[in-house]
């Protein structure tokens, strides 16, 4: 465990000069602001630092107009880009010794973990992330009544032919080697930069289907809480290290007409000690217990209200509708379902978990893996069965008839079944958070709704 104590030591250690104290707000957005080292001493591990207009962060309005930063000593890290500077993930606390803010993300994983350990179990979490990196994107937006529109240059791209490069044809991208991957050396570092300076260990990397850019990183296992730091934290690393490099890395689930998204695969399982409760080596399909199973049918269950924080943008719908993600489903082996349960190796007890499908980067990781992790224990809790799984593309006639559970085709779907599905979530979420998290989205459809877009000019200009 790391202290307070650690944490001064190493910024002696390491000539530190600036802190970075960051957070991230409702919506999965990280904030940050630099302090002097000189002012970091042992009373900033145990009272924190007044330093938080709460007021000026989108969504913690109606909050404390104050709020502390309580930085926590596991998170320190030396920035790879900035050797004066050091990062430390903090706790939103009310000032005067108060409790943790009802709109601190990272509190409401921390009660994830333990609606967790009050049913006996501890989760590991792995993800899969997915993103773009792209040469260049420019955005017409400000002027709406003059014009709006935007605009994708990649090196990779199936419409780019710069006379050095091999383009990746649309789709066609998965496990592309060099120098069609033109990104795996960028990807190596990144992954190199992770593991060696935030103790973030990637299994794998490569790129994804689609052209231009698609990249996927696995993120080895954690707790729900780390997970959650650690993916932040690979986001931040992406955004910046494209950045020194002169490109842009993108986390909307879905910038590419007509080619496959990025998705965040969540890889889970349940544990009791060291006991994988998924693992069932007698049963003879999936080797999957009956936890598990319940697990999968809490999770497909409550899958329509999950999207809304596991999918929370507008943007990310057209990826779900474009790759057929429109029914709450579960397989074994079957990437066509929501949940699948890999199979690679049978009597592996500690490879045995579910991969959910469904999210998308562009979640707040702690509120989409505490949401993830709720949804599956309240299956458990109620015993709820997911019925057989489904092999293939299963048609919409034969899922009517196992009764399962239609996907929102939009943000606004998905926010109206959370609005009536949500009480699964009650003892991790407080409702504050969830009131404004609706009322955040609620806007974002609502911008989305009233604005007319190019597509639109196409096709109906001359109606």
């Amino acid at each position: 465990m790391v202290t307070g104590q650690d944490v001064l030591n190493s910024v002696h250690e390491d000539e530190i000069k600036w802190i970075d104290l960051q957070f991230s707000d409702i919506e999965g957005r990280l904030h940050h602001v630099s302090v002097h080292s000189r002012y970091l001493n042992m009373n900033t591990f145990t009272r924190g630092v007044p330093k938080l207009d709460a007021s000026s962060i989108r969504g913690f309005y109606g909050s404390s107009e104050e709020l502390v930063l309580l930085p926590d000593p596991e998170t320190y890290a030396k920035l790879p880009w900035d050797q004066t500077t050091a990062r430390l993930f903090c706790n939103l606390q009310e000032p005067r010794g108060g409790n943790r803010s009802d709109f601190d993300s990272r509190y409401i994983a921390k009660k994830a973990e333990s609606a967790l350990s009050g049913m006996g179990y501890t989760s590991k979490i792995g993800l899969q992330l997915e993103f773009f990196i792209f040469d260049n994107v420019t955005v017409d937006s400000l002027a709406p009544h003059k014009s709006q529109g935007y605009a994708v240059d990649s090196r990779e791209a199936a419409w780019n032919y710069y006379g050095q490069n091999y383009p990746i044809g649309f789709d066609s991208g998965y496990m592309a080697s060099p120098p069609k991957d033109a990104l795996s050396v960028f990807r190596s570092n990144i992954s190199d930069m992770l593991e060696g300076v935030f103790g973030i260990e990637i299994s794998s990397h490569k790129h994804g289907q689609a052209t231009a850019g698609h990249s996927a990183l696995e993120l080895k296992y954690a707790s729900p809480l780390r997970s959650a730091d650690n993916l932040v934290t690979s986001k931040y690393v992406v955004k910046n290290a494209g950045a020194a490099s002169n490109l842009m890395a993108t986390f909307i689930p879905k910038p590419l007409y007509n080619q496959r998204g990025s998705s965040l695969r969540v890889h889970q399982s349940l544990w009791v000690g060291e006991k994988n409760a998924f693992y069932d080596a007698n049963e003879p399909t999936g080797e999957l217990s009956q936890a598990a199973r319940y697990y999968i049918g809490g999770i497909l269950g409550h899958a329509p209200a999950l999207c809304a924080i596991t999918n929370p943008t507008t943007n990310s719908y057209k990826r779900l509708m474009g790759e057929g993600f429109t029914r709450a489903t579960w397989g074994i082996g079957n990437r066509s379902a929501s949940v699948r349960v890999p199979v690679y190796e049978r009597g592996n007890e500690d490879s045995k978990r579910v991969d959910y499908r469904i999210p998308d980067p562009a979640c707040n990781p702690y509120l989409a893996l505490s949401a993830v992790v709720m949804a599956g224990l309240d299956g458990i809790k109620n015993k709820v069965e997911p019925g057989e799984p489904i092999t293939g593309a299963t048609p919409d006639s034969e899922l009517d008839k196992r009764l399962s559970p239609k996907l929102p085709r939009s943000l606004r779907d998905a926010l109206e079944n959370l609005r009536g599905d949500n009480a699964f979530l009650k003892s991790a979420f407080p409702s504050a958070i969830l009131d404004r998290y609706l009322e955040l989205k609620a806007e974002d459809v609502q911008k989305d709704a009233t604005m007319p877009t190019p597509l639109e000019f196409r096709t109906y200009l001359d109606v």
